[in-house]
């Protein structure tokens, strides 16, 4: 039975790829869909429903400066005021409970987060040295 133990704890282990992180973080396949799920109702291109004069549907509007806070500091999760109101344990959390939308969860504020700061390297960049490599490249069949 003993020899059997490792076995039976591979099968027992919480598979920890669902929680892990993508080695890269890509706007449009990891960010928008959380910020569009929660955030978009009142901070997307709908005018008559926007609060607060903010748009995070648009990357001028996240890190257009809202008086003495920036919503999205690029660089800086620590100065971006979505950092701060996603991870509130008050009134101020967003998205709000009267609101009626699921709550983030800590896997996609650890995933926003990440996304903020500049060592992450982005699906842009690595086009744009690809494109701009001396040596070129094309898919070959």
């Amino acid at each position: 039975m003993s020899q059997y133990l490792p076995l039976i704890a591979v099968f027992l282990a919480p598979i920890g790829t669902a929680q892990e992180l993508p080695a890269t973080v890509e706007f449009s396949r990891d960010i928008r869909p959380l910020l569009s799920d929660r955030c978009f109702l009142c901070h997307g291109p709908d005018e008559a429903n926007r609060k607060v004069n903010l748009r995070l549907d648009t990357e001028a509007g996240a890190k257009k400066r809202q008086g003495k806070t920036t919503p999205i500091a690029p660089g800086d999760p620590a100065a971006s005021e979505v950092i701060r109101r996603i991870t509130a344990d008050n009134s101020s959390r967003m998205p709000p409970a009267y609101a009626g939308l699921k709550a983030l969860s800590a896997r996609d504020i650890a995933l926003i987060r990440r996304s903020f700061r500049p060592c992450v390297p982005r699906r842009r960049q690595a086009i744009q040295s690809i494109t701009s490599s001396s040596s070129g490249w094309s898919a070959k069949g």
